[in-house]
């Protein structure tokens, strides 16, 4: 347990040691950022041709501005996610440091499993820098916050498969 702790503060940190992490962040949450803009400017056009939201009609944020920016959330990082994980064991052999890291008094798994967190870890943060979007649909809207979490579960796991996907062909 112990060493797997240490690979991932290695690994974590040795993602912001290097411009991968603020590329990766930055042109997540700028493309992101981008789509829920256009995302809500679709919903209110919406909004206001149904006759706005005293009109009577059913207006359902969850389903329409919501699904749409969580199955965009998840296609950007389909693209982005690969820059995470191609270095995660490539780079060890490539630097020689492969030989030194598989003769410390740790298992292959601790190894493999920090290495994954690490990288899991910071899909996770990625996903947090998305959360002021969801805090202001909260906020100016009336969303049901249980769909929500439900996508971001979903959306969250989504990438941690594909990032023990990208793992393995590191590997």
């Amino acid at each position: 347990m112990r060493g797997m702790l240490a690979v991932f503060r290695r690994e974590f940190t040795l993602y912001f040691i290097s411009p991968i992490a603020y590329i990766v962040l930055s042109t997540f949450l700028f493309v992101i950022g981008f789509i829920f803009y256009g995302e809500l400017v679709q919903f209110v056009e919406y909004v206001r041709r149904s006759g706005g939201a005293f009109s009577g009609a059913t207006i359902d944020v969850n389903e329409q501005l919501m699904t749409p920016y969580f199955f965009n959330l998840a296609f950007v990082g389909l693209f982005l996610l690969p820059l995470l994980t191609m270095r995660l064991l490539a780079e060890d052999r490539r630097q020689g440091t492969m030989e030194l890291l598989l003769t410390y008094p740790i298992t292959d798994l601790e190894v493999v499993l920090g290495k994954y967190l690490a990288a899991v870890a910071l899909y996770a943060l990625m996903l947090a820098g998305t959360a002021w979007t969801t805090v202001a649909v909260i906020r100016f809207g009336n969303p049901d916050v249980g769909p929500l979490l439900a996508g971001y579960a979903g959306v969250f796991l989504y990438g941690a498969s594909f990032i023990s996907l990208g793992l393995m062909m590191s590997s």
